[in-house]
């Protein structure tokens, strides 16, 4: 049987692990919470996955499955298509941001038109507030 909270736990622990040695930062640390692992993911994150999996297999696969009946083939692809651009994209500007912050932070220069656009769209300010857990490392 698929163990969400396991699977979950397991990403967590490997986008902290990651994000630390990528861009020098911490968005969460669970250092202070019983049964943690190295501080990047606890058995109480995981129960909540856990709980919030089977909530989405029980609930939510369901009705999509009941919408995929409803819109035609080409259409579910269209709007998969979509969705996976749109998920690409926004993994990718956070990413980018966050190395463009940690790059003005070291008060080293826009030397693009894009680094202009992330300074003027994706301040510090800004990013202080998406990211609000993060900590320098």
């Amino acid at each position: 049987m698929y163990n969400s909270d396991t699977s979950v736990g397991i990403t967590e622990y490997v986008s902290s692990y990651v994000q630390e040695k990528a861009f020098g930062t911490i968005s969460w640390d669970y250092s202070h919470l019983m049964f943690n692992l190295n501080g990047r993911t606890s058995l109480m994150h995981c129960t909540y996955w856990g709980i919030a999996g089977i909530m989405y297999v029980t609930l939510v696969v369901p009705l999509l499955k009941k919408l995929r009946e409803k819109i035609e083939k080409n259409k579910m692809k269209i709007i998969t298509t979509i969705f996976s651009i749109f998920m690409v994209f926004n993994i990718t500007i956070s990413c980018v941001a966050a190395e463009r912050q940690e790059q003005r932070r070291k008060n080293i220069e826009p030397h693009s038109v894009f680094d202009t656009f992330l300074d003027r769209y994706y301040p510090d300010e800004y990013m202080d507030k998406v990211f609000a857990n993060k900590k320098e490392k």
